[in-house]
C-alpha cells in the first residue's frame, strides 16, 4: 500500500545528504516468469533487474529502500541506456561510487521496496552534472554510451511496438 511506503520513507533523516535527481517518471516492468510487478527486494536479485533493464535500455534510478536493525537504508543505482553509471547509498553513513554500489547491493539482501524512475535526456544530465562524485565511470564513458544507447533504445522501442501491434492485431481476430 502507497501510503505504507510513504510512511516508512518518512523516517528517512531529512537532513541526510542523497543524490540531486529529478524525480523522473514512474517506471515498472513486469518480471515475465513471476508475472508480477516488482517492488519488492524478495520477488528477485538486483543482477536480475540490472539485466533486464540493460535490454530495455532504461534511462534513470533504481532506489532501494530497505529497514535493518533500527536503520533505514536507501540506495539509488543510476542507469544511462542500460548501464550502471552511478551509485549513491545512505544508511548509518552516505558511500558514494564503488563502496555506494556495494553497500545497495549489500541492502537489497534485506526485505525492502524498490521504485524505478525513468529519465529523458535532459534529466539524466542534469543527474550526472550534480551527482558526479557518485559516478561509476568516466563522463567520456557515459557520453559514448549515450550515443550507442540511443540506437538500441529506438530499436528496442519499435520492436516492442511491434509485438503489441501483432497482440492487438491477433486479438482482433480472436474477436472476429
Amino acid at each position: 500500500d502507497g501510503s505504507g511506503v510513504q510512511a516508512f520513507r518518512s523516517r528517512l533523516n531529512e537532513g541526510t545528504p542523497k543524490m540531486r535527481l529529478p524525480k523522473g517518471a514512474s517506471y515498472r516492468f513486469i518480471w515475465s516468469e513471476e508475472g508480477r510487478a516488482l517492488l519488492s527486494t524478495k520477488n528477485t536479485s538486483l543482477d536480475t533487474v540490472l539485466d533486464e533493464l540493460a535490454t530495455q535500455f532504461f534511462t534513470g534510478y533504481i532506489r532501494i529502500t530497505v529497514e535493518r536493525a533500527d536503520v533505514l537504508e536507501d540506495g539509488y543505482l543510476l542507469l544511462s541506456f542500460g548501464k550502471l553509471v552511478g551509485a549513491e547509498y545512505v544508511g548509518r553513513e552516505t558511500l558514494v561510487g564503488a563502496l555506494g554500489l556495494d553497500a545497495s547491493r549489500r541492502a537489497w539482501e534485506g526485505e525492502g521496496i524498490v521504485d524505478l524512475y525513468e529519465f529523458n535526456e535532459t534529466q539524466l544530465r542534469f543527474a550526472l552534472e550534480e551527482n558526479s562524485a557518485a559516478l561509476l565511470v568516466s563522463m567520456d564513458e557515459i557520453t559514448e554510451g549515450i550515443e550507442a544507447g540511443r540506437a538500441g533504445k529506438q530499436e528496442f522501442d519499435q520492436r516492442v511496438e511491434a509485438e503489441e501491434e501483432a497482440t492487438r492485431e491477433a486479438k482482433r481476430r480472436v474477436e472476429e
